[in-house]
């Protein structure tokens, strides 16, 4: 008897996440592009400093659904989303981290792959709704490859 997966959602991290050290750099930088814009013959200065607002401040939410990998973006100017089903991924490799709580989950479709952190304790439903979702789905365990290769 096959056991059926929940229509639980899996929220995931951005590995792109800057810090908060880092975002405050950049609002500096971004700032001084603005202003260095508007008060010199060089309108461009202008344009990369908001695009660096924009960039450095949106919204991600990165979760793995029934239907696969679901990516959102918020850019304040405008929203993206992004689908991948569970049918158009070909390969799952999962990384543990080692003194972390998270783990990396790479997806594999044609030749792009995709790099997120989800939560360990979540780690055997991701790979079993994986599994239920598509069977076909080669799931590899990163950091065992790593550990033969590192060692050989």
């Amino acid at each position: 008897m096959n056991k059926q997966i929940s229509n639980k959602e899996f929220y995931g991290y951005n590995m792109n996440e800057l810090s908060r050290g880092n975002k405050i750099y950049t609002l500096i930088i971004s700032i001084a592009f603005i202003i260095l814009g508007l008060f010199s013959k060089y309108r461009l200065f202008l344009l990369i400093g908001i695009i660096f607002i924009l960039a450095t401040f949106r919204k991600r939410e990165i979760k793995i659904t029934n239907y696969g990998l679901e990516v959102y973006g918020d850019y304040f100017i405008s929203k993206s989303d992004e689908k991948l089903s569970w049918d158009e991924i070909d390969y799952l490799t999962h990384e543990d981290l080692k003194n972390d709580r998270k783990f990396i989950l790479y997806l594999t479709s044609d030749i792009t792959t995709k790099k997120f952190k989800f939560l360990k304790s979540d780690k055997p439903e991701i790979l079993g709704l994986a599994k239920e979702k598509n069977p076909n789905i080669l799931i590899y365990d990163g950091r065992e490859y790593k550990d033969k290769v590192i060692h050989n």
